[in-house]
């Protein structure tokens, strides 16, 4: 194995149906995971379109946030391809751009 993290089965935002929860499933403190997702949440507003959801995305601005975020904060490179940044990435477009219809 590569030693990273692998992502959980699922969905992050539907522990209901087969997903999980971020949060709980990092196991970060609080301060830290509240720290990184606002830090994501910027990115995503400076380097995507926040009306679109996830799968329309420029693929330059996908890299160009989780390269950013990874720089920012290590820790995020501990985990198979950088999961919890595309996870946060697509936790707050679907937020997003759901209020943009």
């Amino acid at each position: 194995t590569s030693g990273l993290i692998p992502k959980p089965d699922g969905e992050a935002g539907r522990p209901g149906r087969g997903g999980y929860n971020l949060e709980q499933a990092l196991g970060w403190e609080a301060k830290k995971y509240q720290s990184i997702k606002t830090y994501v949440k910027k990115l995503v507003e400076e380097h995507l379109d926040p009306t679109k959801n996830f799968s329309s995305q420029s693929l330059t601005g996908l890299v160009n946030v989780r390269t950013l975020a990874c720089q920012k904060f290590p820790v995020l490179q501990d985990y198979a391809d950088s999961w919890p940044v595309i996870d946060l990435i697509c936790l707050d477009l679907k937020y997003t751009s759901g209020r943009a219809r």
